[in-house]
């Protein structure tokens, strides 16, 4: 009495190894012939993802076919990569009192929720939050710094004056 047993991990890209029982058997996608109505464990590893065990997996009757196309969920991600561009250029990027750069600028924070402040003399400073992608893929930062308007000496006699 014989099964055939399909596991692939598509969603992930296949080249997942996989455990029976604790033993390596291939990698995705697997296809084999198992022996009917028994209980198994199933191990999927893969560099990058955790690890998926699915326990007391019951093999189909004879002659039927069990397949099993699983996600697999990416490790946890330390970092993350962003990069700052806008106008002006040359403006410093501030998370708290930390300098970063200076723009257009690449650079890479903790995989968590950032205040970044860009500040350049004579411009008013712009503050930004920035959140995390899926994946780690870099987060494009623009900005705009609006000028400070300068009054000039003559302006500040001609206002005083009047």
């Amino acid at each position: 009495m014989v099964a055939q047993i399909h596991i692939m991990t598509s969603s992930s890209g296949n080249d997942a190894k996989v455990y029976i029982d604790g033993v390596y058997k291939a990698n995705t996608p697997y296809y084999q012939n198992q022996p009917a109505l028994s209980y198994h464990e199933i191990r999927i590893e893969k560099s990058g993802y955790q690890t998926r065990i699915m326990g007391n997996i019951r093999w189909p009757p004879n002659g039927m076919t069990y397949e099993m196309d699983l996600d697999l969920n990416p490790t946890s991600i330390e970092y993350q990569d962003y990069s700052a561009s806008g106008i002006p250029s040359g403006v410093g990027i501030w998370e708290g009192n930390n300098l970063i750069g200076y723009t257009p600028l690449s650079f890479r924070l903790s995989y968590e929720t950032h205040v970044l402040t860009f500040k350049k003399s004579g411009y008013q400073d712009q503050t930004t939050i920035v959140g995390t992608r899926p994946g780690g893929d870099t987060i494009y930062v623009t900005y705009a710094l609006v000028p400070i308007p300068s009054i000039g000496r003559s302006e500040i006699l001609d206002w005083y004056l009047t």
